[in-house]
């Protein structure tokens, strides 16, 4: 196996030119925010630490949001307009009392009259 094989397909290509692209736009990003910074503000070294405080605190709240929806089981999220409207559905939950799983005993015998569905 080649270490490029992958990139024959076309749609990798795709996927890792596009990776590639935002991960150097990152960096560039990271080099050019300081230094924008600097100059608009005439080399103060306070707004250069507030707008840097501000930018590392959007994402750290980003990480930490992502943080507690994969480790809380979120399978589904979907947003209605603030963060307060949310449906989420955790896989450790039992299932609804209506539903054919909800029985604890058709768990513990064994014995399941699933039908086909």
């Amino acid at each position: 196996m080649s270490t490029f094989e992958s990139l024959k397909y076309r749609n990798f290509r795709w996927i890792w030119l596009g990776q590639t692209t935002h991960a150097l736009a990152l960096w560039g990003q990271i080099i050019a925010l300081p230094l924008l910074v600097l100059e608009i503000t005439g080399n103060d070294p306070v707004q250069l630490g507030a707008v840097l405080a501000a930018w590392q605190g959007v994402q750290l709240t980003q990480m930490m949001f992502g943080l507690i929806c994969a480790v809380g089981g979120i399978s589904v999220f979907i947003c209605l307009g603030d963060l307060r409207s949310f449906v989420t559905t955790r896989p450790d939950e039992p299932a609804a009392a209506g539903s054919k799983d909800a029985s604890p005993a058709a768990g513990a015998s064994g014995a399941t009259s699933a039908s086909p569905d």
